[in-house]
């Protein structure tokens, strides 16, 4: 089989009104601009809101998931892979639901590295903070007009829970009752070529998934090294704005090789 040559398309969504703090969207911003200086991605625009008037942080969600989901699945529809660049954690959003249409749900699975879970509910939430419910609106629970953006759901059974140490009361018991699997990851890991990769690579190729968004690193390039094909297709900012060490969301393709045009930099803090 011939490398496929699909390429990395940046997606920038500048939107943090969901998280703790200001600043998300800003961070998100400055490592679009930085990522694309090393000339490695192409340009699959940016999703940014006009001045909100009186709307709703649930409004706005659920607008930004929109326009996220239609700007990825225009990158699928190229052959292309979206790597979006988000702002809070309610960003992960799009992508993923963009995902889920175009591969349809069984192909899809999601490896979320991340010390929460962010599947919480407004039912579950201690804070209300709808950063902490992507995961569980993609797959169906939670405000309706929010879970109604993805077209498809994922299933829970495609999810992998990578490093996870902080679990509101609500999300184990939404775990539990979804089976969905949790690898806590000691610290420090000891480099993602070792057994942390190998358990990501178990838990696709024994689902037959093709794409599996949501792979979560602190760079932008640690599963393109030689021993792995896959390529990390996202990366938000903390909730400050800062780069946010295990706490992002990105895609990878099982099977696929990424041509890269050229060497991608490491972004640092």
């Amino acid at each position: 089989m011939g490398e496929i040559e699909e390429e990395l398309e940046l997606i920038g969504v500048y939107f943090g009104a969901s998280g703790l703090v200001e600043g998300a969207g800003t961070g998100a911003r400055i490592l679009k601009e930085e990522a694309m200086l090393s000339g490695a991605f192409l340009d699959g625009g940016d999703v940014t809101l006009d001045e909100p008037a009186e709307t709703s942080v649930l409004e706005q969600v659920i607008e930004v998931s929109e326009l996220t989901r239609e700007r990825s699945a225009a990158v699928l529809e190229r052959g292309d892979v979206p790597f979006v660049i988000g702002g809070d954690h309610s960003t992960a959003f799009g992508n993923i639901a963009a995902a889920c249409e175009h591969f349809g749900p069984e192909g899809v699975g999601v490896v979320y590295l991340d010390a929460h879970c962010d599947m919480n509910t407004p039912e579950t939430s201690p804070t209300g903070n709808l950063h902490g419910m992507p995961m569980a609106a993609l797959m169906g629970y939670g405000d309706p007009r929010w879970c109604a953006v993805a077209r498809r759901r994922l299933l829970p059974e495609n999810v992998l829970l990578l490093g996870a140490r902080s679990i509101d009361p609500g999300e184990r018991v939404f775990v539990r009752e979804h089976g969905i699997k949790v690898l806590p990851v000691p610290e420090p890991v000891e480099g993602v070529e070792g057994p942390v990769l190998a358990v990501i690579d178990r838990f696709i190729e024994e689902r037959g998934i093709r794409y599996a968004p949501s792979t979560s690193w602190s760079t932008f390039r640690p599963l393109t090294r030689a021993t792995s094909p896959r390529a990390s297709a996202s990366k938000r900012s903390d909730r400050s704005g800062k780069a946010d060490e295990g706490c992002g969301s990105g895609s990878a393709a099982p099977g696929m090789r990424i041509r890269k045009r050229a060497e991608a930099k490491e972004l640092k803090e």
